[in-house]
């Protein structure tokens, strides 16, 4: 959590406007960062920003104003909210509280009152932030390999940091990613779409399928039909709180430019843009790409990764794309027919099937330079490391 508090500031009564965010600013590092007064621009600026508490202004309609705190701490269950208002009378506290209010601040303000509203969601808050490392893996065209890489950057990202990676499958209709572990779930996404109210900690670890590499799967509705539970203000949510209880995310993301892959795409730390060096599939990946900058993406955040390349085979090379990007080639995984097909038809990742594939080996070194770690060799390279002695060895032991 940042030292400054941000604060949404909902209020549909124009004549309170100056005063709730002379109050709001008045606190100790905190400022109203927006200020919404209808339902849908409250959702969307949830959505769209980082927001540390939302001070919901209910006069002067309560009524009306609490079952909209229901509907937004439906939609976003980890976003406290503060309620102000001048009724006093305890069926609007109490209904307030029950619509998913975690403070009530009478008017006129008191500004000690509210700094310590402020100072007990945000600190609540701040225990259920968001802290993994969410990383979007988006195929520029189909077939370009981008749900194989997805699994294996999760597996890498697992080894190296020796904590669980998970791995989500939004490719809701025909998602191949608990495929290509050879495992059935039981439970998906679309369960936890199913399920009433706010979803907890241990709801999620009893969803997702926790493999023994060390990756959590959430996987893709079981059947077709059920890809329309999954509507895109829960993925949001759902993604949120994967984000809060795992140290990183892989997400195997939709090309598709729909709410639900934006949703996806606007809370990644990393995009990675999967293209082929063929002339098509450049193309619909330059599509996509200024796509996402024409939406506000920061050019930093999208990495452009080349698949399957082979040295000296067609007309374009990476340098070539880097030409057309007007930016550097993030990473490039070579070209490994067999080794890849074969890891795909028996759901074995290519970690297990084949450690020392030079697939495998541009996947872990990927994976090292999104995490910011140093390298490590892969478990068939470390005993010629061990048996050199010195520096390394210890390294590698410890």
């Amino acid at each position: 959590m940042t030292s400054e508090r941000l604060a949404l500031l909902f209020n549909a009564d124009a004549g309170a406007s100056g005063m709730l965010r002379s109050a709001i600013n008045g606190l100790p590092n905190t400022k109203v960062i927006t200020e919404v007064s209808d339902q849908s621009s409250l959702s969307d600026a949830l959505r769209r920003l980082t927001v540390h508490v939302v001070v919901f202004h209910l006069d002067p309609r309560p009524d009306e104003h609490i079952a909209m705190i229901e509907t937004i701490a439906a939609q976003f269950p980890k976003t406290p909210i503060i309620a102000i208002s001048e009724r006093t009378e305890p069926v609007t506290i109490i209904n307030a509280m029950r619509a998913g209010c975690q403070q009530f601040v009478f008017k006129p303000i008191d500004r000690a009152d509210l700094a310590r509203a402020v100072d007990r969601v945000v600190v609540q808050h701040a225990e259920l932030t968001p802290v993994g490392r969410r990383l979007c893996v988006l195929g520029g065209s189909g077939g370009v390999g981008s749900t194989t890489i997805a699994c294996n950057l999760a597996m890498e990202i697992a080894h190296v940091t020796r904590q669980t990676c998970a791995l989500v499958d939004l490719q809701l209709e025909l998602g191949d990613v608990a495929s290509n572990f050879d495992c059935t779930p039981t439970h998906t996404i679309a369960s936890l779409c199913e399920v009433e109210g706010e979803i907890d900690r241990a709801l999620l670890e009893t969803t997702v399928v926790q493999l023994p590499c060390g990756v959590a799967v959430l996987a893709r509705p079981n059947t077709i039909e059920e890809a329309g539970l999954v509507t895109a203000d829960r993925a949001a949510s759902i993604l949120r709180l994967v984000s809060t209880f795992y140290h990183s995310v892989v997400i195997d993301t939709p090309r598709s430019l729909d709410r639900l892959t934006l949703g996806a795409l606007e809370q990644a730390d990393a995009v990675l843009l999967v293209l082929q060096l063929i002339v098509p599939s450049v193309r619909n990946a330059m599509r996509l790409y200024r796509t996402l900058l024409n939406y506000g993406m920061p050019d930093d955040r999208i990495h452009i990764i080349v698949n399957r390349f082979k040295k000296n085979v067609g007309r374009i090379a990476p340098e070539d794309v880097e030409k057309q990007f007007g930016k550097k080639v993030y990473g490039v995984i070579p070209n490994d027919y067999q080794c890849v097909t074969s890891s795909l038809d028996f759901g074995h990742p290519l970690m297990a099937d084949s450690p020392d594939s030079p697939v495998r080996t541009a996947i872990r070194e990927l994976a090292t330079r999104l995490l910011g770690q140093p390298d490590e060799p892969p478990p068939g390279k470390q005993k010629e490391k061990e048996r050199s002695g010195g520096f390394l060895t210890r390294i590698f032991k410890s």
